[in-house]
Formats: structure tokens, C-alpha cells, sequence
């Protein structure tokens, strides 16, 4: 009886290896597995980064200060190398507003052209002495120069009211105008365009632009008797002496204006004047 039941429990261990020992078929999906997305794309925003603001004050008059709000792109990254407001131009304005210069500008009808103008500051600044004023650069400049016009029209409007010429029409706004000019290039639009007086910061720092500038000026000066005033910045001799020669070619004469401790060794404001013109002055001052 025990040997019987052995048996039968042998054949039931048997039984069960055999069905454990059977591979199971292999499953086959009824659709195929969709595909592996691939990784999500990341967008860069490369957008510019914001232009910077230098606040300069103007004097009018004894009793009005006003305040020019200037954009400047100093790493030139939207509006390119001129779009910074340069320690010259600074000089500049303070020159033709508070120091000899603004005597230049304090004449009655005087039209002033700004040379290089980028951000546009000095003309601004003459602007708001009362006077007609256009801005001038390389057309990938000019916006910028148009921005800071749109930006400071309510302050040249109240600037010109209360200006020595124009008082009297407090509702009068000289609107000032900003145009391309290419000093390499003979544009016709400039053909019958002259200026009383020109300005300009930074202007001399590439030799090839020396005689090119140097003719510029000559052709929209309107007359003998007029002005040029020139914020400079002294970076290398050669460079300065190539645009002083540039000048000395068209008949001008280079001639600093006497420091007296008022600004950097390192920065400078010229004058231009009619080479005998400057010759008789140094005629005069050796008597």
C-alpha cells in the first residue's frame, strides 16, 4: 500500500516538471508600438539686450535747466559702433552749452549740422538753445538717432520756448531732423544743403576717414565766418596727425581749444579755421 502510494506521488512531480518546463509562445502585439519621440526642442531667446539711458542737463537760461533722456546701445549690438554717447560728445555738449562754445549758437537763424551724430547728443543739446538742427550718420545709425529725437520732443519744445529768438511763440517747435550722409560718397540731396555751424564727437579715429571728412566739411560749410567745433578723444598720434593734415589740405587749421583744467588730458575740443585766417591770429599774438 505505501509502495503504491509512492507511485503515485512520483507521477505527479513528474507531471509537473514537464508543464514547467514548456516555453510559453511569444506575445505579438495586435498594432505596432508607436516610435520614441524625439526630445523637445528648447527656443533661445536671442532678443537684444535694452539700450541703456544717460540723462544729460542742459542750461537754457538762468531760470530753466533742462533734462535730455539719451538711449545708447554701447556694445553696438542693434545700431552698430556710433550708437554709444562717447566721453567726447559729453564734452561736446558741455562745451556749446555752458563753456565758449555755446556763443556759436546764440546767433539769430543759425543752422547746425551734427557730423557722426549717433545717439545724437550734442545736436540735441543744441537744439535746445533755439537753434535748426539735423542729426547726421550711416543709415543703420539713424534709428536710434530718430529715437532719441521721439524721446526728448516734449523737453525741446519747452527748451525752445523759453530760448533767447523764440520766446516769444511758445507754441513754436523746430523739429529736429535726422538724414543719412555718407562722407565717402557726393549725395545730391546735400548738393544745396549749408550749415552755419557743424559739430562733432569722436569723428577722427579711422585714417581712412580723414580726407573724406575733412571733405565733408569743407563742401556744407556756408561760409568763411562759420563754425566748426570738434569733441575729440586722443587715442593714437598718427591717427591725429593724418586728420590734421587731411584739414591743413582743404585749407583748415586745426586749433585746440585751451584746456584751463576743465576736462581729461586725454580729451580735447578743436576748432577749424581758414589756414589764413589762423595765421594772421598768430600774427597778431607774436606782436
Amino acid at each position: 500500500m505505501l509502495l503504491a502510494l509512492q507511485k503515485v506521488r512520483e507521477e505527479e512531480r513528474s507531471k509537473k516538471k514537464q508543464s514547467t518546463s514548456k516555453s510559453s509562445p511569444p506575445i505579438i502585439p495586435s498594432t505596432p508600438l508607436p516610435a520614441t519621440p524625439p526630445p523637445a526642442t528648447t527656443t533661445i531667446n536671442r532678443r537684444p539686450p535694452s539700450l541703456l539711458e544717460r540723462i544729460f542737463d542742459v542750461v537754457v537760461a538762468k531760470n530753466l535747466t533742462c533734462q535730455l533722456r539719451i538711449l545708447q546701445d554701447p556694445n553696438g549690438l542693434q545700431y552698430g559702433h556710433g550708437a554709444t554717447v562717447w566721453d567726447s560728445a559729453l564734452l561736446l555738449g558741455k562745451y556749446i552749452s555752458i563753456y565758449e562754445g555755446r556763443a556759436a549758437l546764440l546767433q539769430k537763424d543759425v543752422k547746425v549740422l551734427e557730423l557722426g551724430a549717433g545717439c545724437g547728443l550734442s545736436g540735441l543739446v543744441a537744439s535746445c538753445l533755439g537753434v535748426d538742427v539735423t542729426l547726421t550718420d550711416l543709415p543703420n545709425v539713424l534709428p536710434l538717432t530718430q529715437i532719441n529725437i521721439d524721446k526728448n520732443k516734449d523737453v525741446l519744445r519747452t527748451a525752445i520756448a523759453f530760448s533767447k529768438f523764440n520766446h516769444e511763440d511758445v507754441h513754436r517747435s523746430k523739429d529736429v531732423v535726422a538724414k543719412p550722409l555718407d562722407w565717402t560718397k557726393t549725395e545730391s540731396m546735400w548738393e544745396n544743403e549749408k550749415f552755419d555751424v557743424i559739430l562733432g564727437a569722436d569723428l577722427m579715429y579711422d585714417i581712412k576717414l580723414a580726407k573724406p571728412l575733412a571733405d565733408t566739411i569743407a563742401r556744407l560749410l556756408a561760409s568763411p565766418s562759420s563754425v566748426v567745433i570738434i569733441g575729440h578723444e586722443h587715442r593714437e598720434d598718427h591717427v591725429d596727425d593724418e586728420f590734421t593734415q587731411a584739414f591743413l589740405t582743404q585749407g583748415f587749421v586745426l586749433l585746440e581749444v585751451p584746456r584751463k583744467g576743465r576736462w581729461d588730458d586725454d580729451l580735447s575740443i578743436y576748432t577749424l579755421a581758414r589756414r589764413n585766417e589762423a595765421q594772421a591770429n598768430d600774427t597778431c599774438t607774436e606782436q
